[in-house]
């Protein structure tokens, strides 16, 4: 597999291997590998089932092996110049119980060249828990670990509807009386409640990823005790509650990473929860800042100076220094809306037409600073909904809105596959829900009237049947027909 380091901007090459078992096949295995070394001349590294072992403590139980028997693997490494990347932890990566007895070897290891060493020196292999297979997965890491910050924003995962504790949480903080405006009231009442609901999660659901850890150390720990005691029957018992646990533990991540992909058919069509942290992961890597250009073109790899080099271009780009008045053109403009349609713009909208708008939502669309996607009001409308109309109704008689409802997450998206300066993002908002509520009954409202609110030469942008890409083409077969023509003087 050939891969290209966006970071280090060079090719790599990863060759994943199994390496046959019968003693007769082995040497013209190996000889085809040498013929590759010749060949490949960029950082190489070997990945799968060798089927060798390098040394004796690569072996724990059963007969011990000649010394002939390490003879292959380590003629290689010293022909190619490499060596195998060093494990942490759990040292064994193949187990099989013979005659009453278990063996545990090392078949499954990482070999690299020294051009690879060279270019990843903090290499390192972890071996995953023994599951349904007798190999247990070889994990490897060519990079150092990206410090991220630890205290993540709130979000509602919608999944956690599935719990009946939650109700009851919700219930509670909603039965509060607080004093202020509706609005004022809503938000308190969302802030106590996601106070209590992270303190429900950490306690019951707590972190999956430790848990997961937590029971492959038990694993392990039971591995090696039943070297020693194969027929212990507490020992296998606790192994096969062990496994279950692991098995419930794995569930709860599809849902999790299934929810971060946002697609259903991930959901249901594979229970292995690998696959789906591998997609998710795979978006937060793209999106992952870590360096950025300053305006001498020098790099800048300090999380907390690209933060600031962030906040200053944007503050510069999105501020006006213009003291033009907006609104000097309107007695140029004809009136396009009669006092009839403007008041039905601006009317108080009533109970169904909010439940509308807000069902209307995607329940997986990234929620705001607030924390509660538009699948938390959905799941607890009933509960909520006076309180939830009340805020919207107080909106279009005043036409306010309170500070911590229009608080607005702003989300980076790399434009291209390298981004390296800050105009390289486009800024998405994530909005809070009522914010988005509120959008979609404006929006609603205004779409009848888009004909006559909207220039003939530009309503091709706003027809619901037809892509932007259309008018996009449109523009680009005008611009070059504008060149040939201005070519082409006299």
């Amino acid at each position: 597999m050939l891969v290209y380091d966006t970071i280090k901007k060079c090719n790599t090459l990863i060759s994943g291997v199994y390496a046959p078992a019968q003693a007769q096949d082995k040497d013209s295995f190996w000889a085809q590998l040498l013929q590759m070394h010749h060949v490949v001349d960029i950082p190489w590294c070997i990945l799968g089932d060798l089927n060798e072992l390098a040394n004796h403590s690569e072996k724990q139980g059963g007969k011990r092996y000649p010394l002939s028997k390490f003879n292959r693997l380590n003629r290689f490494l010293d022909t190619i110049n490499g060596l195998s990347i060093p494990v942490n932890g759990n040292p064994f990566t193949w187990k099989n119980r013979i005659h009453n007895q278990m063996i545990y070897e090392r078949l499954d290891r990482a070999i690299a060249r020294n051009d690879w060493i060279t270019l990843y020196p903090d290499s390192i292999i972890r071996h995953g828990t023994f599951s349904c297979s007798d190999h247990c997965p070889i994990i490897m890491t060519a990079f150092s670990p990206i410090h991220r910050r630890k205290h993540l924003p709130f979000r509602f995962q919608n999944y956690w509807c599935q719990y009946r504790q939650l109700d009851p949480i919700v219930d509670k903080q909603w039965q509060v009386h607080d004093q202020g405006t509706k609005m004022f009231k809503l938000a308190q009442k969302l802030k106590r409640t996601k106070i209590h609901i992270k303190t429900w999660a950490r306690n019951f659901l707590g972190n999956n990823h430790q848990k997961l850890m937590l029971n492959a150390q038990k694993v392990d720990q039971i591995e090696s005790l039943l070297v020693h005691q194969p027929h212990s029957i507490r020992l296998n018992s606790w192994m096969q509650r062990m496994l279950r646990q692991r098995e419930k533990l794995l569930l709860y991540n599809q849902k999790y990473w299934g929810t971060l992909k946002r697609q259903e058919w991930l959901v249901h069509g594979d229970r292995n929860s690998r696959f789906f942290q591998q997609q998710a992961n795979t978006r937060r890597k793209k999106k992952l800042i870590c360096k950025l250009k300053d305006a001498c073109g020098i790099w800048l790899d300090n999380p907390q100076a690209i933060a600031d080099k962030f906040v200053q271009d944007y503050s510069t780009r999105f501020l006006s220094g213009s003291n033009i008045n907006r609104y000097s053109t309107e007695r140029m403009l004809d009136t396009s809306i009669t006092e009839a349609e403007n008041r039905q713009l601006i009317r108080i909208p009533d109970m169904c037409e909010v439940k509308e708008a807000l069902f209307s939502i995607d329940s997986s669309k990234t929620p705001g600073p607030d924390g509660f996607g538009s699948g938390f009001f959905k799941q607890y409308w009933e509960l909520i909904k006076q309180d939830f109309f009340s805020c919207i109704v107080e909106f279009f008689e005043k036409g306010k809105l309170l500070r911590q409802i229009n608080h607005t997450f702003l989300a980076l998206i790399p434009k291209n596959n390298d981004p390296s300066e800050t105009h390289h993002f486009r800024p998405i908002s994530l909005c809070n829900t009522v914010y988005k509520t509120i959008s979609k009954l404006l929006v609603n409202r205004l779409c009848p009237l888009l004909d006559r609110l909207v220039s003939p030469s530009q309503s091709l942008l706003f027809l619901a049947d037809l892509f932007m890409r259309i008018s996009f083409l449109l523009m680009k077969s005008c611009i070059s027909l504008g060149k040939l023509k201005v070519s082409k003087p006299g």
